[in-house]
């Protein structure tokens, strides 16, 4: 059997350089192709630091995500008079532009949006929520449960080495009674009297937790707990900031900013979205307080309850809802191990006198 000469062969196939040239064109050509369509991300590449495309702050193209879209920009500035509030939103889209116009309104300034939507609503539209007031988009690494994407939070404020945020829903409604001072000024005189007057508060509530200021050291030595369900996990972390020796105090109790009660109006978690003529109508201050006040309500109580989060864009799918249940039910089985007692559906007055049979680490610690 005659010898094969493969030196010959290998040399009859080589391609030529011109010929080479070709394909390797005709390749970047079909892989250009497949990232335009959306068929293909360069997320892989960026993560190795290799910035194939130029980074584009356009909305035009969603699908091209800098790698410094999952942090804080160092560009963005704080004060005692504008701190960063943070907007975690994941689903209800149209609710959460409906709570932008409502704080634009109020004044306020250095809103961050943290995106865990499914479909990345709020990255794709980020020029347009900057007209609303919103200084920047982070998203997440990935789609978090509420527990998780609030210690996103508070990893992001100490990160940039902050004293304290703000943080609210995406889902309420502040009904001022005046623009001038404005209600964002307002708060933000009374974070800065209290913060300077009391060396150990942790959390100071505006109505709740509608809109919460969070001292950074009290959130590092209380992290979020992620198997607690989403309705118990602010209680749990509260009674273990209260533990911790910070306080948890209302803003408008006679600790906090009494005076407040009067003028900064009223907080509604709202469960619908309001038509244009009455969202007018509210943030106009040509009606009465009390009239702006029933207008909101009165949608409300013909609005099917959190239809926003159920319809529409930036709606929960099935899989949400099924998962919220099991979380809901492997939360309170946890929560009971944890504390004692059965959980209740509220944070129990007595929760200060009991001690968790195990809790997740402080920031920085080991076990």
């Amino acid at each position: 059997m005659p010898m094969i000469d493969g030196s010959r062969w290998l040399g009859a196939v080589r391609p030529r350089p011109r010929a080479l040239f070709a394909l390797v064109a005709t390749a970047l050509a079909a892989f250009a192709v497949l990232v335009f369509l959306g068929h293909f991300t360069i997320e892989p590449f960026q993560s190795f630091g290799l910035n194939i495309f130029p980074s584009s702050n356009s909305s035009s193209a969603p699908h091209v995500i800098p790698p410094n879209a999952y942090t804080l920009s160092n560009s963005l500035r704080t004060s005692p008079s504008s701190p960063i509030t943070f907007i975690p939103y994941t689903f209800g889209y149209e609710m959460l532009l409906q709570t932008l116009r409502v704080y634009q309104r109020a004044g306020w300034r250095n809103i961050v949006v943290i995106d865990n939507s499914w479909k990345r609503d709020a990255w794709k539209e980020r020029d347009r929520l900057t007209s609303l007031g919103v200084s920047h988009v982070v998203l997440t690494t990935a789609h978090l449960r509420f527990a998780q994407l609030m210690g996103t939070i508070d990893t992001l404020a100490s990160s940039r080495g902050l004293e304290y945020y703000l943080w609210t829903h995406s889902d309420v409604f502040l009904i001022s009674p005046q623009t001038q001072p404005s209600p964002y000024t307002l708060i933000t005189e009374c974070i800065t009297s209290r913060l300077s007057s009391s060396q150990n508060l942790g959390i100071l509530l505006f109505q709740y937790d509608w809109l919460s200021m969070v001292r950074v050291s009290a959130g590092t030595t209380a992290p979020w707990d992620p198997a607690i369900m989403q309705y118990g996990s602010d209680c749990d972390r509260y009674t273990r900031i209260r533990h911790a020796g910070f306080q948890v105090i209302e803003a408008s109790d006679s600790s906090g900013c009494p005076e407040m009660r009067s003028t900064l109006g009223e907080f509604v978690n709202m469960w619908g979205t309001l038509s244009e003529d009455d969202l007018d109508v509210v943030l106009s201050t040509d009606a009465a307080f009390e009239h702006r006040v029933q207008v909101v309500w009165d949608a409300m109580n013909a609005t099917k309850p959190y239809n926003w989060a159920m319809e529409g864009q930036g709606a929960m799918t099935l899989a949400d809802r099924e998962a919220y249940l099991s979380d809901e039910l492997g939360g309170k089985r946890y929560w009971s191990r944890k504390w004692g007692k059965d959980f209740l559906n509220n944070c129990d007055e007595d929760m200060d006198s009991l001690t968790p049979s195990f809790d997740v680490p402080a920031v920085g610690e080991n076990s």
